[in-house]
């Protein structure tokens, strides 16, 4: 009885966490992070900083897209319970 009990037990840890990473991961897909001093060179479909575009051209970039376009960036000393929030900009 624990053998059936243990192996149903990791058959759906086994089955959780392949769920989870297909649902996360995107084939050839890069996500990048945007410093406070550069967010104004960004626009919702676009980065006029000429460094990163020289980069993303190099890696024939198909496509370059926010993946939060309606997110507002997070105010200065804004906390939950004493733990910042997370800016998703």
């Amino acid at each position: 009885m624990k053998k059936i009990i243990l192996f149903t037990f990791v058959f759906f840890c086994v089955a959780s966490l392949k769920a989870q990473f297909n649902e996360q991961f995107q084939e050839r897909t890069l996500v990048l992070k945007v410093k406070n001093e550069f967010r104004s060179s960004c626009s919702v479909d676009g980065v006029s900083y000429p460094g990163l575009s020289q980069i993303l051209d190099k890696l024939k970039t198909q496509s370059l897209s926010k993946m939060f376009p309606r997110a507002a960036s997070v105010r200065e000393g804004s906390k939950r319970n004493g733990i910042p929030y997370t800016d998703i900009s």
